[in-house]
């Protein structure tokens, strides 16, 4: 299995786990860097979660039978959507309610089989 690399630099399997941040002015590379960490990671055989909220990385890497957990994409997985969802609100619940920052108002509807939820 090869390394990864981020403009040019090789990232240790310790490194790949770090948070990354790409900061720079509109067209310095930040956007081709990433996109060439993700070749790399999908050349290797990883798998990926990616916030792709453009979508030119799904324009770019989507391949048939990728996982896509956005409840506006047709092509999404609902059912995973869902779990994640749930999962997601369930664990900031916990979280707010632990470190006493009050309640969080759901204020997004989350699609379920049945329709599009509740607000």
């Amino acid at each position: 299995m090869g390394s990864v690399t981020l403009a040019g630099v090789p990232l240790s399997r310790e490194d790949e786990t770090m948070h990354v941040a790409a900061i720079g002015a509109t067209g310095s590379g930040k956007s081709t860097a990433l996109r060439a960490l993700m070749a790399d990671a999908i050349r290797r055989g990883d798998r990926q979660v990616v916030a792709d909220p453009d979508g030119a990385a799904m324009s770019a890497f989507f391949e048939p039978g990728d996982v896509i957990l956005n409840p506006f994409d047709r092509r999404c997985a609902h059912d995973q959507w869902i779990t994640y969802a749930q999962q997601f609100l369930a664990a900031a619940l916990e979280n707010f309610g632990r470190l006493g920052l009050g309640t969080i108002r759901c204020s997004i509807p989350i699609p379920t089989k049945h329709g599009a939820g509740r607000r």
